[in-house]
C-alpha cells in the first residue's frame, strides 16, 4: 500500500500514517509550515503512545532541532535513539525517487528508511507530539513468534551494509549492536519453540561471528575504551 501511495502520489511531499493510527488535525500544517521556514527536505514530530481515541493526549512542547543527513541517520541507527518507521514524518516525495518498500517482508521501512533520509538535505524535528500512536497488541512486534519476525535481523545486515557504503563507522557499529542484541533474542525464541534452530544458525551464525570481529577490531583501535568514548573516537 505504500508502494502505492508512491506511484500515486502527485505532491511535494509525502505523509504516512499507519491504518490503526492518527495524527493531529493541524499536524500537516505545522509539519508543512517548518519545512518551509527551514527549507527542510524531511519534518519530523514527537509520537505519543494511546491505547484508544478517548486517551488523553499530550502536545508536548514548542521547538525544533535541526540535524543534517548524517546525523539523523546515525540517531535512527543508533540505540536508544529514533525509530525508523516511514510514519510521523513529512519527507520530500522526490528522496523515494527510483526507491521503494520491499514487497511481502516486515521491518521493510529498517531497509529503507536510513537511504531515503540520507538523501535529505537536513531533516527539522518538532519537539510537538503530533503523531498519535496506537498500542496495538496483535502487531508482528507481539504476536505469535515466526521466522517473519526476523526479517528485522536483515535490516540490521542491510544497515552495516549501508553504513560501509557511505563511510559512517558510527551507523555500521550501531547496527552490529542492534544485530548482536536481536541474533541472541532470536537465538532463545527460536529454542523455546522448538523451530528449526540449524536453519536459524546457518543463517545468521557466520555474520554473527565477523560482527563479533569487526566490534573486536573497533575495541583495539579505541584502546579498549567503552561507550560511548569508544563511538566518539572512531567517528
Amino acid at each position: 500500500m505504500r508502494n502505492k501511495g508512491l506511484d500515486e502520489a502527485t505532491g511535494d511531499y509525502v505523509f504516512f500514517v499507519d491504518s490503526d493510527d492518527w495524527i493531529e488535525k493541524d499536524a500537516i500544517e505545522i509539519l508543512v509550515s517548518l519545512a518551509l521556514e527551514h527549507g527542510a527536505d524531511v519534518v519530523t514530530s514527537k509520537k505519543q503512545t494511546v491505547s484508544g481515541e478517548s486517551s488523553k493526549r499530550i502536545r508536548g512542547r514548542d521547538g525544533v532541532k535541526v540535524y543534517t543527513s548524517a546525523e539523523y541517520v546515525e540517531l535512527m541507527t543508533r540505540p536508544m535513539g529514533v525509530f525508523c518507521f516511514p510514519w510521523s514524518r513529512l519527507v520530500k516525495r522526490e528522496l523515494f525517487d527510483g526507491m521503494r518498500f520491499i514487497e511481502g517482508r516486515v521491518f521493510e521501512d529498517l531497509i529503507l528508511m536510513p537511504h531515503v533520509i540520507y538523501r535529505a538535505n537536513k531533516v527539522v524535528e518538532s519537539q510537538r507530539r503530533l503523531y498519535c500512536y496506537r498500542r496495538n497488541y496483535s502487531s508482528i512486534t507481539r504476536s505469535r513468534f515466526s521466522y517473519k519476525a526476523m526479517d528485522e535481523m536483515d535490516g540490521y545486515v542491510s544497515n552495516v551494509n549501508f553504513g560501509d557504503e557511505i563511510g559512517n563507522k558510527k551507523v555500521v557499529l550501531y547496527s552490529i549492536m542492534f544485530f548482536h542484541t536481536k541474533y541472541y533474542y532470536y537465538t532463545l525464541r527460536v529454542w523455546w519453540n522448538r523451530m528449526n534452530y540449524r536453519a536459524y544458525r546457518k543463517k545468521y551464525s557466520r555474520v554473527a561471528l565477523w560482527y563479533w570481529k569487526r566490534l573486536f577490531l573497533f575495541c583495539r583501535k579505541c584502546d579498549g575504551n567503552p561507550m560511548p568514548e569508544l563511538v566518539d573516537r572512531i567517528g
